[in-house]
């Protein structure tokens, strides 16, 4: 790629449940994948409950750093963006989102195990660990 690129490992850092006055550590990788110096004018998070440890102002061709990512829980849930800003023509600004103790289960998190009752198609009960390793889709619906 002609000029700096830069890329970075995930668009998401989607932390576990965590405590509060407890930290957990994400990392986050930067690379360049353009032919030129990549210049990073600026790196923050847009909440306090997440910090940034580590720093880097640019990267040579090739060059990649990983950045560690806390998050301090606090007794709420937690979410912003990490942003950086960079000499890249085509994405001068990457964001990535991060999320704390948010309600619900998190892309890439183990599925909560649950029983539902078959409302059509069948009588009894279905198990979601009853069915590991395969491939579930639930389809939600209503009928009015």
């Amino acid at each position: 790629i002609l000029g700096p690129d830069i890329d970075i490992s995930s668009w998401e850092l989607n932390y576990d449940y965590t405590a509060p006055g407890l930290d957990d550590i994400l990392e986050l990788g930067i690379a360049n994948n353009g032919s030129s110096y990549l210049d990073i004018s600026s790196i923050y998070t847009t909440n306090s409950s997440f910090d940034i440890y580590g720093s880097v102002d640019g990267l040579s061709p090739g060059e990649s750093v990983s950045l560690d990512v806390v998050y301090s829980a606090t007794s709420s849930n937690a979410s912003g963006s990490l942003r950086i800003f960079s000499n890249d023509l085509d994405e001068p600004e990457v964001v990535c989102e991060t999320n704390g103790n948010i309600d619900g289960a998190n892309v890439g998190s183990h599925a909560p195990d649950f029983t539902l009752s078959y409302l059509v198609n069948g009588f009894g009960d279905f198990t979601l660990s009853d069915h590991l390793g395969r491939v579930i889709v639930l389809a939600f619906f209503s009928p009015m």
